[in-house]
């Protein structure tokens, strides 16, 4: 772990605060907990919830989150446990707040800065320890910005043959339902994956024979479900973390989906109750 304390942004436009690699048990549970400053959550191995304010949003390796200031947050163990960077920064003069508060995948450039860092980390100090991370740390963040930047425009192969379709398709889905509880639109799902909106929306046609939206609702569906059965939460408010900002809504195409209420659903343990 380095911690550096309070110090001065010598021009940088952030203050890196502290940075830390560190290996955990499958018995990783943090309690939930704020910060006044930025944190960045980058997960090299293993699997972890990160839950923050009334949400939560699953890491796999090579995936990070940003939890802004004065947000409780608590990371848990969902599978193996965890190999995981984390930072604490202040912010000067960058954009962040569009990064936020959803899962980024790491970019191709991103993993090897994360990997100098974690080997700087490892090493004894060879000099100019401070200012090595904070230039590399500001990078991982300029590329994640870039990335987010570079989805809005197209961004695409000509030709995908079936397997690459899948794989586009996967990885939009897998953004999704990580952010189930942001009102995900098609122009995001697409940047997550540096496509175009329209181009993405061909091949969840092709693939899937779903529109973008289609699939979106299902997933939030299949999670409600699982919601439902699984925890204690009021249907208002399970209506709200898989993204339904109406419940009216939201109860509308549980039942066109399922057949049932999402209280009778639940109240039968899934299965159509039977009055008699």
């Amino acid at each position: 772990m380095l911690h550096y304390g309070a110090m001065p942004p010598n021009n940088y436009p952030i203050t890196l605060r502290e940075l830390a690699y560190r290996e955990a048990e499958s018995t990783y549970n943090v309690a939930m907990h704020k910060h006044n400053c930025y944190q960045f959550y980058g997960l090299i191995g293993g699997d972890v919830d990160m839950h923050f304010g009334r949400h939560t949003v699953p890491l796999s390796p090579g995936q990070c989150i940003i939890v802004p200031p004065e947000v409780e947050r608590g990371p848990t163990c969902s599978g193996k446990g965890p190999r995981y960077l984390i930072a604490m920064f202040e912010v000067h003069n960058f954009a962040i707040e569009r990064m936020c508060g959803q899962m980024l995948p790491f970019t191709e450039s991103m993993s090897q800065q994360v990997d100098h860092l974690i080997a700087d980390l490892n090493e004894p100090d060879l000099g100019n320890a401070r200012d090595y991370r904070m230039a590399v740390f500001l990078q991982v963040l300029i590329d994640l910005r870039r990335r987010m930047r570079a989805g809005r425009r197209t961004h695409q192969l000509p030709r995908l043959n079936a397997a690459a379709r899948t794989e586009v398709v996967a990885q939009a889905e897998n953004y999704m339902r990580a952010n189930l509880h942001l009102p995900l639109s098609r122009e995001q799902i697409a940047s997550a994956v540096h496509f175009s909106a329209p181009h993405l929306a061909r091949l969840f046609k092709a693939s899937l024979d779903r529109t973008i939206n289609q699939r979106l609702t299902e997933l939030r569906l299949d999670h409600a479900k699982r919601l439902l059965l699984q925890s204690t939460y009021p249907i208002t408010k399970i209506a709200g973390e898989v993204g339904f900002q109406s419940f009216s809504h939201f109860a509308k195409l549980f039942q066109q989906s399922v057949g049932m209420t999402p209280s009778d659903y639940r109240g039968g343990g899934g299965r159509r109750l039977v009055y008699r």
